[in-house]
């Protein structure tokens, strides 16, 4: 605590709080979960802290992680998340397999909740709801981008893929082919050729 002399500056003095102990540079609170800090009409400006910030829950206005991770993140199915122009959508695999990065899915709506996907074998098929990036077992999570820049969309090039070609679904469980606007199913635009005639090709692909 702090008392101003007339020229402006702090004097500090020593005190003791009923509430908390200034001990050694740390504060204590006398008593676990009950006091706080500032409120909602007498706010603190900005909070510095060089380490770790232990909460247990966080409510803010906005957040920007700068070179961090999200790790070990429990939604509701839901979590937008934006990486530079691309959009990315936890969802749950209601497939009876496994998805892995670069699987093409549809949105599953067996599932009323619209939370769910899973892969196809109809070409050209409707209602394709991005690209996995992050991987699960059968009724796991995964990670979809549902649009913008990926690099590693599963495709086939028995029908050679140009860059600026539309891609829908192919025949092959998880993978996209060269489409066509007239056929509809158009779920992004190559960025990458691939000729070679097989299911095992990886492009970068701009998801719609």
């Amino acid at each position: 605590m702090s008392k101003m002399r007339t020229d402006g500056f702090p004097t500090v003095i020593n005190f003791t709080l009923d509430l908390a102990d200034i001990t050694c540079g740390n504060i204590n609170p006398d008593a676990d979960n009950t006091y706080d800090i500032g409120g909602s009409g007498l706010e603190f400006k900005d909070l510095y802290i060089d380490g770790t910030a232990n909460i247990d829950s966080l409510v803010a206005d906005t957040a920007n992680i700068d070179g961090g991770t999200l790790a070990a993140v429990t939604t509701d199915g839901a979590l937008n998340v934006g990486k530079g122009q691309s959009v990315y959508r936890v969802m749950k695999n209601n497939d009876a397999d496994a998805m892995a990065a670069g699987d093409v899915v549809i949105l599953d709506t067996s599932d009323n909740t619209g939370q769910s996907v899973c892969h196809t074998t109809t070409e050209h098929a409707p209602l394709v709801f991005g690209v996995v990036t992050t991987g699960g077992a059968a009724a796991a999570d995964v990670t979809v981008c549902v649009s913008g820049y990926y690099d590693g969309t599963k495709v086939d090039g028995t029908d050679d893929i140009a860059v600026g070609d539309p891609l829908s679904t192919f025949t092959g469980e998880g993978i996209g082919q060269k489409g066509t606007w007239a056929g509809g199913g158009i779920y992004a635009i190559a960025l990458e050729a691939y000729t070679t005639d097989d299911s095992n090709g990886t492009i970068k692909s701009w998801i719609l």
